[in-house]
């Protein structure tokens, strides 16, 4: 595992950002960008950071699922809580509900963690060309960080190239490859090798690896709907896979160390 970050004299300091939005955007789904960004909102959580999550895959996908019951005022701030600290809407739902894409940087947040769904980025770009989107996130005094999971498959690339297209300049790009989804490193040629990754690292993006956790132990997680610090003391796992979930969270939270600022952490 590396814990350095790719960057260049492109990239904008993190101190002197006010307020982050934090994206996790694809098209291509099973590319473990939800399970990276419920770290990210847990890392959030367990110091206090005051970070709003949002979840737009609705109330049954990753980060509601883990952290909280469903929303039924989504407009309601003090629904939001230590028992239930997240917005739920669903991008793929009637134009009311996709709205709330846009009113969600009326929050009372310094950093807001926007976890989206599969073809998000296909939806983005159609909202984007019907009510500027992106220039609505500058103009309430956002900076958008961009967080992509790489893996060995060509789509993932591609969803990060069309993130750049679609946020430009004004952002931060994080690259997680996710070696969850391959034997080693050695399987990301694409990704090393090309064009989208040359490009990134000329915009001053960052690049940091994110290290696989057992399945068994993601899948326990997942069944009984535990944050990974509840699995540490879950009867639902063993003593040895305890332990190695404990391992992976250090692994993990020391992999996203290097990109912390940009992830309003």
């Amino acid at each position: 595992m590396t814990d350095t970050v790719t960057r260049n004299d492109a990239g904008t300091s993190a101190a002197s950002v006010p307020k982050r939005l934090v994206i996790f955007a694809k098209d291509k789904g099973g590319t473990g960008a939800s399970f990276i960004a419920r770290l990210v909102g847990e890392m959030h959580a367990n110091r206090n950071a005051g970070a709003l999550l949002v979840d737009g895959d609705g109330t049954t996908a990753s980060l509601s699922k883990h952290f909280g019951l469903p929303r039924e005022n989504y407009d309601d701030p003090s629904a939001v809580n230590e028992q239930n600290p997240v917005r739920t809407f669903s991008l793929h739902g009637k134009e009311r509900d996709r709205d709330k894409i846009a009113s969600l940087l009326e929050a009372d947040a310094s950093t807001i963690v926007l976890d989206l769904p599969a073809t998000a980025l296909t939806v983005l770009r159609r909202i984007e060309a019907e009510a500027g989107w992106v220039g609505m996130i500058r103009q309430h005094g956002f900076r958008p960080t961009i967080v992509a999971s790489i893996t060995p498959f060509e789509e993932s690339i591609f969803d990060l190239r069309d993130a750049m297209e679609l946020f430009g300049a004004d952002a931060d790009y994080i690259a997680v490859v996710n070696i969850g989804t391959a034997e080693d490193r050695d399987d990301f040629s694409l990704w090393d090798g090309g064009e989208t990754r040359k490009r990134f690292c000329a915009a001053g993006g960052l690049e940091v690896e994110f290290p696989r956790l057992k399945p068994r132990i993601a899948a326990v997680l997942s069944k009984y709907k535990l944050t990974f610090e509840a699995g540490l003391s879950s009867e639902h796992l063993e003593l040895m896979d305890r332990s190695r979930l404990a391992k992976w969270i250090s692994l993990a939270e020391t992999a996203i160390a290097p990109v912390a600022p940009q992830l309003g952490l």
